[in-house]
């Protein structure tokens, strides 16, 4: 993944369900989802799934491909502007990746770790062969470092440039609205 193929359009919730076209109303309860166009220019994008049609099975169907989702609340029309997802659902997403094979997923794991890094939700514990060894934020050191925690995270450097990093970083940040640290979550 290259700087030049990062296109990310994931937009604020859409308010309608793209499985059944109904609409979500501010206040309900859904699941939006961040979605790759597998067959066309690898671009992500943002889609919202009312929760009843989430638990009937409805998910983005090809050639779109899911990446990772997160359960939301729709906030109202005149609200504050808020995180587009908080900390809870980032981590989420985060674990959501830690199977990924695919070279495009591994580098989002990878981005998304700085970014929880960043906001002291992930801390740095070392590194073995070019793979981060991190602990989520309040959790106790594993065994082999002193504590009684389960085992470190690991994630793999995909092999980012650093001015790759720096643009998917930032692009990501302010598609998902990460600056704020006021740790309100969003939709």
């Amino acid at each position: 993944m290259s700087a030049g193929q990062a296109n990310f359009e994931v937009a604020r919730p859409t308010g309608v369900c793209a499985a059944t076209g109904e609409p979500i109303r501010p206040g309900d309860r859904f699941i939006a989802s961040l979605v790759e166009h597998a067959e066309e220019d690898q671009r992500l994008e943002r889609m919202d799934f009312a929760l009843r049609a989430w638990q009937d099975g409805a998910r983005p169907q090809r050639p779109l491909a899911l990446v990772g989702h997160w359960k939301t609340v729709m906030p109202e029309r005149d609200a504050p502007k808020r995180l587009l997802i908080g900390d809870g659902e980032l981590l989420d997403f985060f674990e959501q990746l830690a199977e990924a094979t695919e070279p495009k997923r591994r580098a989002l794991r990878f981005i998304l770790a700085l970014i929880l890094i960043r906001k002291r939700l992930l801390r740095l514990e070392g590194s073995k062969g070019g793979t981060m060894l991190l602990r989520p934020k309040g959790v106790e050191l594993p065994p082999e470092r002193g504590g009684e925690g389960p085992p470190l995270l690991e994630v793999e450097d995909p092999g980012l440039d650093e001015h790759a990093i720096a643009e998917v970083t930032e692009e990501l940040g302010a598609i998902l609205n990460l600056d704020d640290d006021d740790g309100k979550g969003g939709a």
